[in-house]
């Protein structure tokens, strides 16, 4: 808990900087109402970096208001313990969300080594829509190519196969991004 106040204290004084920051979204009404705990807790148990809080201070400074630091401390130090668990680690893998690295030294290789076989099965996933969607693709090239040679209008197939190809684009994308991610977080463990 003091790590992170001591880090708001010290990252306080570049509030300036960090109001062109964007991503962080909090309302004047939650920064108003003040429940610094349970805004912590959400942020742990949603996996957020802990340096959240610096653009909440940014944010709810325009508003007078500045945000408890040790309360939200003591509400992501609890969210965080949810968020770090190995059963997670594999879920937010599957679903390909993004780590940001919040679990604590203690917590993060389990985690991690859940995470990393999440993303392995996304990637799979991916790979197996990639060869179904090639699949289908070749099955519409072939169609449109049949029409074409007997001069029949093949409009609607052309518009299938871009909607095919840049399916598989976003798909080699997606898989290329989750592979830098399993290659950053198996280099940490």
């Amino acid at each position: 808990m003091g790590f992170y106040v001591k880090r708001f204290v010290l990252l306080l004084a570049t509030v300036a900087m960090l109001a062109a920051t964007s991503g962080c979204t909090i309302s004047k009404k939650d920064c108003l109402q003040g429940d610094w705990q349970t805004r912590g807790y959400e942020d742990g148990k949603s996996g957020r970096s802990p340096d959240v809080i610096e653009r909440y201070a940014s944010k709810c400074a325009k508003h007078g208001v500045t945000p408890d630091a040790v309360a939200y401390s003591a509400g992501f130090d609890v969210g965080i313990e949810l968020y770090c668990t190995a059963d997670n680690g594999i879920k937010v893998g599957e679903k390909n969300e993004t780590y940001t690295g919040a679990c604590p030294a203690d917590l993060e290789p389990v985690f991690l080594k859940n995470y990393l076989s999440g993303l392995r099965l996304a990637l799979d996933d991916l790979e197996i829509k990639y060869d179904s969607d090639s699949l289908e693709l070749d099955i519409l090239r072939a169609n449109r190519d049949r029409l074409a040679i007997a001069g029949k209008p093949h409009a609607t197939d052309d518009k299938r196969i871009k909607t095919a190809v840049d399916s598989l684009r976003s798909n080699t994308s997606e898989r290329s991004r989750i592979n830098q991610n399993i290659r950053k977080w198996s280099a940490k463990l």
